[in-house]
């Protein structure tokens, strides 16, 4: 996957997919464990990248675009799993390999997630 600059903001290109980057907030290259539930499905992957307003997950089950879901992130070095719900932004193949783009609604504890992301280091930017 390759980025390409334009007049209207960065575009991820991959294949004859374009990504428009619309994120509010920064996301970190994290993998973790997460679950989601939602749209019938409950769907067990590993995250991408995360950050204060949401994350990407490679998952081999596709989910639908809007879909509301229930998250479950099990943080490094964190023992009990991170709560949270969220809106399925955006699924599909990227490099050919299923993943979702999840936006959070609401976080259980906003705090320890920045604490968390805090700790991260900006080089993990993805």
């Amino acid at each position: 996957m390759s980025t390409v600059a334009t007049d209207r903001g960065a575009v991820k290109m991959s294949g004859n997919v374009e990504l428009w980057n619309r994120r509010r907030f920064e996301r970190l290259a994290v993998h973790c464990g997460c679950w989601l539930e939602g749209d019938g499905l409950t769907v067990y992957g590993r995250t991408i990248d995360l950050g204060r307003g949401g994350l990407f997950l490679r998952t081999a089950v596709p989910m639908t675009h809007g879909a509301r879901v229930e998250i479950r992130l099990q943080l490094p070095g964190r023992v009990a799993a991170l709560a949270a719900c969220g809106t399925v932004v955006w699924a599909g193949n990227v490099d050919g390999r299923m993943g979702v783009a999840v936006e959070f609604s609401a976080v259980g504890d906003e705090a320890e997630l920045g604490h968390f992301l805090a700790g991260r280091s900006t080089g993990d930017i993805a």
